[in-house]
């Protein structure tokens, strides 16, 4: 991994689950870290769904290695959320590739 090529920063976010006064389940998402990472966007689909046009994004982040990101995070870029869909190691612990993908607009 080369640090010049980590030019973005993102956030990385974890839900939280709290319960209100009178026993509601309230998911909110907060901030763990703000790194620097790689991205690639990989490939765009546009699809036809339940009577209207959905588009989706793929992108693959690359991060210095952490032990406190995985699947159940998700990736704030660029006023989007990326939902993680894989965690992949790089090299010896020397960095994560992120494959996480958004709902275009």
């Amino acid at each position: 991994m080369i640090s010049g090529r980590m030019d973005r920063q993102i956030i990385i976010k974890k839900k939280t689950v709290t319960t209100d006064s009178f026993g509601g389940v309230i998911e909110t998402w907060s901030d763990v870290s703000t790194v620097w990472a790689n991205v690639q966007y990989l490939r765009g689909a546009e699809r036809y769904a339940a009577k209207q046009t959905v588009a989706s994004i793929d992108v693959k982040f690359r991060i210095w290695w952490r032990r406190d990101v995985g699947v159940e995070n998700i990736i704030e870029y660029d006023g989007k959320e990326y939902d993680i869909y894989a965690c992949l190691e790089l090299g010896r612990r020397e960095g994560l590739e992120l494959h996480a993908g958004a709902r275009a607009e």
